[in-house]
């Protein structure tokens, strides 16, 4: 099974580190969305992915975060994306869950204009199954999201989900604050696929999902 699992952030490079190897590259970005950020990482291997790879080391040379930032070789810095006014960036991708955090895994990344709107959306299918959590399945594996199942909505569904991410700090005055009880991705609109996950199969992922965060 595969469903949708898809988010398209734009906002400015605040920082970032690039390590290349014989076999791959990765990227580690960190994205300022209206006054939060956003870490993204990639990995674009030069054999399998050759365009996205090609692609990525040709964009390098335009990208200006807000703080000087390296590209590794072999784990030897050769080059500094110096800081100057920040590049801004659309970077599209999947998130992955984990019991803290959100993990923003990017295959795309492009230049925007200067003046385009900073944004996160994010788009998701699968099944609630309790008020707290929904299962998405990403090329037949599970990932276990916390998101508050309105009310209007059943556990034998798949919800096609647009969704924003929220984060759990606030900063005033140079005071970062904290807030554990909110939950990163928050609902903005929902849609009946008239589809649905058995039972069966959802034991069968969770299990797996089990395995997988141990």
């Amino acid at each position: 099974m595969n469903l949708l699992n898809r988010f398209i952030i734009i906002g400015n490079l605040s920082e970032a580190r690039v390590d290349l190897y014989p076999s791959h590259l990765k990227a580690k970005l960190a994205i300022n969305i209206n006054n939060f950020t956003v870490n993204c990482n990639g990995i674009f291997s030069r054999r399998f992915k050759q365009e996205q790879y090609l692609g990525f080391l040709n964009l390098l040379q335009y990208l200006y975060p807000e703080v000087d930032g390296e590209v590794y070789v072999n784990h030897q810095s050769c080059y500094t994306l110096t800081a100057n006014n920040p590049t801004k960036l659309l970077i599209s991708g999947n998130v992955f869950p984990t019991d803290e955090q959100i993990f923003f895994n990017f295959k795309y990344c492009k230049i925007c204009q200067p003046q385009t709107q900073d944004s996160i959306d994010i788009e998701l299918k699968g099944q609630f199954i309790s008020n707290k959590q929904f299962l998405n399945i990403t090329f037949d594996s599970p990932k276990l999201f916390n998101i508050d199942k309105p009310d209007l909505c059943t556990f034998d569904t798949i919800y096609h989900l647009k969704c924003t991410y929220q984060a759990n700090y606030d900063i005033v005055n140079d005071v970062v604050y904290s807030f554990d009880d909110i939950n990163n991705i928050q609902i903005v609109d929902w849609m009946d696929t008239g589809y649905n996950i058995s039972q069966f199969d959802i034991k069968q992922y969770l299990r797996e999902w089990d395995m997988i965060n141990q």
